[in-house]
């Protein structure tokens, strides 16, 4: 099982697997299972093709989109049975409640090429009121692989390929809100097709930013330099910039950082597999004595995880950000 998206609201956790399951799982945040969400299909109350979840907290409902069909389901949080199923206007491969109504993202599939546009301002009743960002050059149904929009207060972030800049939409319009410079870092030419990417994502370069994200104090950027995952945060008040390598973490528990899948507002989501948890219960790998150099932390991830098989589904873990550093 691989893990493509995770929602978490207050004492839930929902997992989504687009591709082989087809399905979201339900759990509580002890990791307890509490049931499945929706299946996949061609019934009545059936989706084709799971592309995105979340919690509206409007109505306190979790929504499935379904791309294909273009669906969007709506389940109760409590015993997870369909409350209604809406019909969406474009194929959505991601939308997010906003204002009075929602943002609808087609990550460059150019449906109608007459309005090759990748965002889709709804109302609440899911009826198109604008669009905005036409999808570049190059770029038509090819797939970013990016968490392209975020929210912070009254403003929604949207971020492109090969683009630096950080884009804001607000009070109807699209404005650029900064521009991120990575210096000898940074790709030579910007805005390029998806063939011209393809040839430097093999060099030293940053080809594109993978997720931005707003916080109070800081903008958080996530990149892919040279194969690793990075965290960049620069401090809104002071200026200060910060690169972190996601490294291993011994503090509680010897835990490798794990590979990101989303981030939220309160948390760096990240998922490890279960083989790679397996052989640190163990102790060693055969070159390194993890219990002789971290016993405090082996002995309290045997105590919460005391049976982890190779061939178990990968564990998820929850990197909280610390609301008052």
């Amino acid at each position: 099982m691989s893990i493509d998206k995770v929602v978490i609201w207050k004492n839930r956790v929902f997992v989504a697997e687009y591709y082989d399951a087809k399905a979201v799982y339900a759990f509580d945040l002890d990791g307890h299972f509490l049931g499945k969400v929706g299946t996949h299909g061609r019934g009545p109350e059936e989706y084709l093709q799971l592309f995105d979840l979340f919690v509206d907290p409007r109505t306190e409902r979790l929504n499935l989109v379904s791309r294909i069909d273009q669906k969007l389901f709506e389940y109760d949080l409590e015993d997870f049975h369909v409350i209604r199923i809406r019909h969406l206007p474009k194929a959505f491969d991601q939308l997010l409640p906003w204002q009075d109504g929602y943002i609808g993202y087609m990550d460059n599939y150019g449906q109608d090429k007459r309005n090759p546009y990748n965002l889709w301002i709804l109302d609440s009743n899911l009826q198109i009121v604008d669009r905005e960002i036409k999808i570049a050059d190059g770029w038509e149904s090819t797939s970013v692989g990016m968490q392209a929009l975020s929210m912070y207060k009254d403003s929604l972030y949207y971020i492109a390929p090969t683009d630096f800049n950080i884009y804001r939409y607000a009070d109807g319009k699209v404005e650029v809100a900064h521009r991120v410079d990575l210096g000898r870092n940074q790709l030579p030419e910007e805005r390029i097709s998806y063939e011209k990417y393809r040839k430097y994502i093999m060099q030293p370069y940053v080809a594109k930013i993978d997720a931005f994200l707003e916080l109070p104090d800081y903008y958080v950027y996530q990149l892919l330099y040279q194969g690793q995952d990075k965290l960049c945060f620069f401090n809104k008040k002071t200026g200060e910039k910060t690169v972190c390598e996601l490294r291993v973490y011994d503090k509680d528990y010897f835990l490798p950082f794990g590979t990101i899948i989303n981030i939220t507002p309160d948390y760096i989501i990240t998922s490890l597999s279960a083989s790679r948890i397996h052989n640190i219960l163990k102790g060693t790998n055969g070159f390194v004595n993890y219990e002789e150099k971290y016993p405090e932390q082996i002995k309290r991830m045997r105590e919460e995880l005391p049976d982890i098989a190779e061939d178990d589904n990968p564990c998820l873990i929850l990197w909280k950000f610390n609301k008052d550093e």
